[in-house]
């Protein structure tokens, strides 16, 4: 796996969470940060099996 995918994914989380922070939305109740939270932890699961 590219050592760049997960940092990358990780950014990309960070800023949809500050996004939905400005827009005043409840991160909480949004059923996709549940999946992009378990897919970061699905990947780091990956990256640490793989070394």
């Amino acid at each position: 796996m590219n050592k760049f995918i997960l940092p990358s994914i990780i950014i990309i989380f960070i800023c949809w969470i500050i996004l939905q922070q400005l827009l005043e939305m409840s991160f909480l109740r949004n059923p996709m940060n549940y999946f992009i939270a378990f897919l970061i932890v699905f990947l780091f699961i990956l990256r640490v099996k793989d070394k």
